[in-house]
């Protein structure tokens, strides 16, 4: 059964080395399971559990590399990651400000803006997809 020795070895159950959530597990299974679709994932396959020798040849070669895009993924997407959070403290500090004419909310609301400006246009149509595991264009699996 491919499934059982593609998992390392090692029991993490819940661990700090790597932040993940529940849209983690569709594309995680996804890939262990040999399937693919059409459907964008919200999470990314946790390559941390993935024994190293069932990934592609370009993740497998670079798997730490691979790993550490992977979690700066979470960081900037995952709705409880870092961004996330530091978006939430800051929406709540301009709520609760009071500058005339809502010149102090403006502006950190802008704020906002331009951190997922510079989060979406981060993401390239010819980039390494943590989501999937993959590299567009590459058939090494």
């Amino acid at each position: 059964m491919r499934f059982r020795t593609s998992l390392r070895r090692q029991q993490l159950g819940a661990t700090t080395a790597f932040f993940s959530d529940h849209v983690d597990v569709r594309p995680t299974l996804m890939f262990l399971v040999g399937l693919a679709d059409d459907y964008t994932h919200d999470g990314r396959v946790l390559s941390e559990i993935i024994n190293g020798n069932i990934l592609p040849k370009g993740l497998h070669d670079n798997q730490k590399l691979a790993e550490a895009l992977g979690q700066a993924y979470k960081s900037i997407n995952a709705p409880f990651g870092a961004l996330a959070m530091a978006s939430l403290k800051v929406s709540t500090a301009a709520l609760a400000s009071n500058s005339p004419g809502d010149t102090e909310y403006l502006s950190l609301e802008n704020e906002i803006q331009s951190w997922t400006e510079q989060r979406d246009f981060s993401r390239g149509p010819d980039e390494v997809d943590p989501r999937s595991c993959r590299i567009p264009g590459r058939q090494d699996r």
